[in-house]
């Protein structure tokens, strides 16, 4: 009896433990896989994802193909909301949008579906779509969480430059980019020639939310001469030691002892409670609260104080070149570092045609009065630039949805760019 116990003792010793290290490592291999965390999302969330099932199930049935449209934030829905326009009279496509925003309030036609929640072991956002005929997506970090089947394209949200905005790794899971301007065409192929990658398409396309900039521009009255709106980039760790914030209380202050009314626009997510640099702009607010010269934007939609200014004091935002090709105004770039990775690409070495480069506050004097004087001469410089630059003006959604066969069917474009 003693021997027997000893040998199921011995046997355990050898070969329990061993089988118990294989179960683990098999567990972990699944745990670290995608396949294992879309398991587990599909588990905790079944009614939403039968729900998404169901309608891509009914789609296909009718001979549909599926388009799936992930916006990260609410405010997305105008980057894609005239390319959408555009799909949907198309009777053989299927629209869904994914959000984790609310997105009743746009009173949106299409299946609308919420992501609030879907977040399976590994923590990451992901869709309740299995399949897809076609991803798009205005926001670039998404690609991950796309659904495994179609080709995925991203719309760039902004005409700023790709350099020093985004992570290196940001665009690699991208079939399709659809490129604002020249300057993204021969800034993706260096991205992508330097990293080595290869089967994407650059589609020449244009900037949807410029053309709905242009056509709602042309009902506005004249701009008040004495009106700047101040409207720095997003301040984040990224973007410290390049943003105007540090000197935007001596910007305010000379513009509004020299006669300037100033909007403030900053962006929404430094106004959010709990962001980090809250403070830094609650300072300036609270210094200027009772200064008739000067206001704060907060609002959604800034086209009404664009419009109302004449000129636009930024640094690397994306917005600025919104506000300049858009309004055809001029822009004062505040810029702290020239070896900024940031300082880079066609619309940087084209910032002169668009209004003045300052380092200084002490610069700010003489840029305005230089533009002011020459305004009439800028305007007619910054249309030509968009002229020259932009893709498709005034029809770059319908462009889109002229050529998705291409993208649906893989067929090669004769316009666009493969590398």
């Amino acid at each position: 009896m003693k021997k027997t116990v000893a040998s199921a003792i011995a046997l355990r010793r050898k070969y329990y433990w061993k089988a118990i290290a294989v179960r683990n490592a098999i567990y972990w291999l699944f745990y670290h896989s995608d396949g294992f965390s879309r398991l587990v999302a599909i588990v905790n969330n079944l009614q939403i994802y039968f729900s998404v099932f169901i309608s891509c199930l009914a789609s296909k049935l009718l001979g549909k193909k599926v388009v799936v449209v992930f916006l990260l934030v609410k405010s997305h829905y105008g980057w894609v909301k005239e390319v959408l326009s555009n799909l949907q009279a198309q009777p053989k496509l299927a629209i869904q949008i994914f959000s984790p925003d609310d997105l009743s309030m746009l009173g949106l036609k299409y299946r609308c579906f919420s992501t609030k929640g879907i977040i399976p072991t590994r923590g990451i956002q992901l869709m309740p779509s299995l399949w897809a005929d076609l991803y798009i997506t205005p926001a670039s970090t998404t690609a991950g969480n796309a659904p495994y089947s179609g080709p995925r394209v991203m719309f760039m949200h902004s005409l700023v430059s790709i350099y020093g905005v985004y992570e290196d790794n940001t665009f690699d899971g991208y079939d399709y980019i659809y490129c604002t301007g020249k300057h993204h065409i021969e800034e993706f192929r260096e991205l992508f020639r330097n990293k080595g990658l290869s089967g994407k398409c650059l589609i020449p396309g244009g900037y949807p939310t410029l053309d709905a900039f242009l056509e709602r521009t042309q009902k506005l009255d004249t701009p008040n001469s004495n009106l700047v709106i101040i409207a720095p980039t997003l301040l984040s760790y990224a973007t410290e030691n390049v943003s105007l914030m540090t000197h935007v209380h001596q910007l305010v202050a000379w513009l509004v002892s020299n006669g300037w009314s100033v909007i403030f626009r900053p962006h929404p997510i430094n106004l959010e409670a709990g962001n980090k640099y809250l403070p830094i702009f609650e300072r300036l607010i609270d210094s200027y609260q009772d200064c008739h010269a000067f206001e704060v934007d907060r609002s959604n939609d800034y086209l009404e104080s664009y419009s109302r200014s004449s000129l636009m004091i930024s640094d690397v935002s994306g917005t600025a070149y919104t506000y300049a090709l858009g309004f055809g105004r001029p822009v004062v770039f505040f810029e702290k570092t020239e070896d900024s990775n940031f300082a880079r690409g066609l619309l940087y070495k084209n910032r002169h045609r668009v209004g003045r480069t300052i380092c200084s506050d002490s610069d700010l004097p003489d840029a305005i009065s230089f533009l002011m004087v020459n305004y009439t001469d800028f305007t007619q410089e910054i249309k030509d630039l968009r002229s020259e630059y932009i893709f498709n003006i005034g029809s770059s959604a319908k462009y889109f949805a002229d050529n998705i066969q291409f993208i649906l069917n893989g067929i090669k474009h004769p316009e666009w760019i493969y590398v």
